[in-house]
């Protein structure tokens, strides 16, 4: 008995210097040493049934008692060391040890539930216990060094690690519901939310680094990171509504995102050096990509309206927008080539003109017309090659010179001169009183151009007037000597060029300073649109804008040309009338087929009858006996 007890007391004061328990036992009985025994029994069972801890520790002896106790503590100072906790927990009691377990089970537990973890960590030891909670640390420091978050999360409890842990989950649970992701990333684990959050970190970073953008996003925490994918999408989405696009880009991931994006950028690259566009828009920002691709597409709808414009390009997608503009350009630089159009005058036989009201009296006019067709032989051709416009000279009256208005009938009075516009093998008329001088002569054409009040209709169309090859061949066939005059002309000629001269440099001058006016401006709105709380520009700006003032250089070739459709007026100097002389006409048809249908064509219209193409009926002329309709003469 005295060997037991002694072993008894001997385990007993090992127990008590090994935890540094200070419950005041007092050790000098039996009664005592039965009772803190039983005390320390009875907490170690409380401790295995609260951590459902499944170790096999046989509590029969004080040695096995001795050896669970010590692997508790063991483990607790641990994990205090592990996670560097400063929650002020008094590990020199069993219930503060107690204590410390428990709300070190049951924040994994609630850790646990709100991650939704999928992880199979085996919570029912301590060493499991520890397991789980190392990683949860490693993983969250790795997700801050990874970010690189400002956040000021402290670490260092179990209670902010919680905080933190939280923070993430709702951030990327946001983000996944905001950006509509249909990436498979699996959000039940740690290992899933670092690559998830590593994936959007990278791909906004790729998105900034790609599109070059200013905008002042912090991207060191998750609350900036969601602004700025949050806007990036919003104006991806602004984009499409407002383009009205159809190309099949699926904006549910960040992929889709970023090729949508670079192909916008792409194209619009494209589009702004393809038309070779001057103005300063800065595409480093979604708001300037957004500007300039607005006011592409405003420009490109007005371009359509002003030239209007038949063929139905679909204005729905950056790939028919960059066709329409790209062929609009070519169009718009072949008209440009086209109004340096051939003038061919041709001065036809003696009638007085008429007016428009006569000419509608076409019944009438036949037989007086058709007779001095008949009764008035050719006499001279005159063609000029060595000054534009070319002129061909027609004339009944040998004692004056050719005038360049219209069609005369009478002997006295002076011939007049057609304009006849030459668009490859086209002969087109634009001044009204040729084509009044022309219908005169009972011949019809073709109306092509749009009335200017009605442009978008094709029932009454106006000049200018095509005319058939038929009646081209008509025209140089009635003939005659064209006198050439050897008058003074000269001065006033070279007069005139010296005002058209001065005035190109006036105008040459204005549009110089107006264009520079225009580069300071945008220069201006772009380097301070970022600063729109200063009071003036800075020394950067102005400096700027003088370098820009020195440098500035504006071609002659960049100059604006008004080109008239039309011109005023066909009058030649002297030196030009000399080569009106009788000529072989400039289209001359040499095969049969031409040459009977133009027998056809004269023997028609000596007998009174007014002819036109018949060439969607498969004919070759349209015969109207009598006077030409009202309708022929809508754009008159």
């Amino acid at each position: 008995m005295l060997h037991a007890e002694r072993d008894l007391v001997s385990h007993l004061h090992l127990l008590c210097s090994c935890y540094m328990l200070r419950e005041p036992w007092c050790l000098t009985s039996i009664s005592s040493l039965l009772h803190a025994e039983r005390a320390l029994v009875s907490h170690l069972h409380l401790l295995c049934s609260c951590y459902m801890l499944r170790e096999t520790w046989c509590l029969t002896s004080i040695s096995s008692l001795l050896h669970a106790e010590r692997a508790l503590v063991s483990h607790l100072h641990l994990l205090c060391s592990c996670y560097m906790l400063r929650e002020p927990w008094c590990l020199t009691s069993i219930s503060s040890l107690l204590h410390a377990e428990r709300d070190l089970v049951s924040h994994l537990h609630l850790l646990c539930s709100c991650y939704m973890l999928r992880e199979t960590w085996c919570l029912t030891s301590i060493s499991s216990l520890l397991h789980a909670e190392r990683d949860l640390v490693s993983h969250l420091h790795l997700l801050c060094s990874c970010y690189m978050l400002r956040e000021p999360w402290c670490l260092t409890s179990i209670s902010s690690l919680l905080h933190a842990e939280r923070d993430l989950v709702s951030h990327l649970h946001l983000l996944c519901s905001c950006y509509m992701l249909r990436e498979p990333w699996c959000l039940t684990s740690i290992s899933s939310l670092l690559h998830a959050e590593r994936d959007l970190v990278s791909h906004l970073h790729l998105l900034c680094s790609c599109y070059m953008l200013r905008e002042p996003w912090c991207l060191t925490s998750i609350s900036s990171l969601l602004h700025a994918e949050r806007d990036l999408v919003s104006h991806l989405h602004l984009l499409c509504s407002c383009y009205m696009l159809r190309e099949p880009w699926c904006l549910t991931s960040i992929s889709s995102l970023l090729h949508a994006e670079r192909a916008l950028v792409s194209h619009l690259h494209l589009l702004c050096s393809c038309y070779m566009l001057r103005e300063t828009w800065c595409l480093t920002s979604i708001s300037s990509l957004l500007h300039a691709e607005r006011d592409l597409v405003s420009h490109l709808h007005l371009l359509c309206s002003c030239y209007m414009l038949r063929e139905t390009w679909c204005l729905t997608s950056i790939s028919s927008l960059l066709h329409a503009e790209r062929d609009l350009v070519s169009h718009l630089h072949l008209l440009c080539e086209l109004e340096t159009l051939l003038y061919i005058s041709i001065t036809l036989g003696s009638q007085p003109l008429r007016d428009q009201d006569s000419m509608t009296d076409h019944k009438a006019s036949v037989p007086a017309h058709t007779e001095g067709m008949e009764q008035d032989p050719p006499q001279v051709l005159g063609v000029s090659d060595s000054a534009p416009p070319h002129v061909l000279g027609v004339s009944r009256c040998d004692s004056a010179p050719p005038k360049v208005v219209g069609v005369s009938r009478c002997d006295s009075a002076p011939p007049q001169v057609v304009g006849v516009s030459r668009c490859d093998s086209a002969a087109l008329l634009w001044r009204d009183q040729d084509l009044r001088a022309v219908r005169g002569w009972g011949l019809v054409g073709a109306l092509l151009g749009a009335l200017p009040r009605t442009p978008r209709q094709n029932g009454r169309l106006g000049r200018p007037l095509l005319l058939l090859p038929e009646e081209e061949r008509l025209l140089t066939e009635l003939h005659a000597t064209a006198n050439a005059n050897q008058g003074g002309g000269g001065v006033q000629l070279s007069l005139q060029v010296k005002q058209h001269l001065e005035e190109q440099e006036r105008s040459l001058e204005e549009q110089r300073v107006l264009a520079l006016q225009d580069r300071k401006s945008a220069l201006l709105h772009a380097m301070t649109s970022s600063h729109t709380g200063s009071l003036g520009p800075s020394e950067a700006l102005r400096g700027r804008l003088e370098a820009l003032h020195r440098s500035f250089t504006f071609p002659r070739g960049a100059m604006a040309v008004q080109l008239s459709t039309a011109r005023a007026g066909l009058h030649h100097c002297h030196e030009d009338r000399a080569f009106l002389r009788a000529q072989q006409p400039i289209t001359a048809q040499h095969d049969s087929k031409a040459a009977a249908r133009y027998q056809v064509f004269r023997d028609l219209r000596g007998r009174g009858f007014y002819l036109t193409s018949a060439g969607k009926f498969g004919g070759d002329f349209l015969v109207y006996p009598g006077g030409v309709p009202d309708v022929w003469f809508s754009g008159v």
